[in-house]
């Protein structure tokens, strides 16, 4: 969406920041979607707010791509060795067919540079043993061998 120009430089919106040249559409829409909104509903409010139609295919293939992200980032390979790997849950709200809390799980490893990395996060029915076996057998899978100690 363009932005348009303003010669004395009057124009002040809340909905994004100074000299702006665009919007990201994109980032509201994982937002909202995130936030369990249907792509009806969305259509609906971007056209409220923008005063311009986004069909909910074009809302489902931007949702679309954002997963593909999410499934590349969650299976890419690891380095084989961390200095050390945390593992923990965070609860949230999630919808399925009604909205319950449910573990997110975790796992940051600490490589042999210092630096902090997110290996992997894991959406658990539960927290449990099994769910963190889980998570350590997904690390093996994509790399993870050894640990310093």
């Amino acid at each position: 969406m363009n932005v348009p120009g303003d010669r004395e430089a009057k124009f002040r919106t809340g909905i994004f920041n100074a000299y702006a040249r665009s919007i990201g559409i994109d980032e509201l829409i994982i937002s909202l979607y995130s936030k369990g909104i249907s792509t009806r509903k969305m259509s609906e409010i971007l056209e409220s707010i923008f005063q311009n139609r986004h069909s909910r295919s074009s809302i489902s293939r931007i949702t679309e791509i954002t997963i593909e992200g999410v499934k590349r980032f969650q299976n890419r390979p690891l380095d084989r060795r961390y200095i050390a790997i945390f593992l923990d849950a965070l609860f949230f709200y999630l919808r399925r067919d009604t909205v319950d809390k449910e573990p997110i799980i975790f796992a940051m490893g600490i490589k042999e540079s210092r630096e902090y990395e997110i290996l992997g996060f894991y959406i658990s029915s539960k927290e449990s043993h099994l769910s963190y076996s889980e998570v350590i057998n997904d690390l093996y899978s994509r790399g993870v061998r050894e640990l310093c100690s």
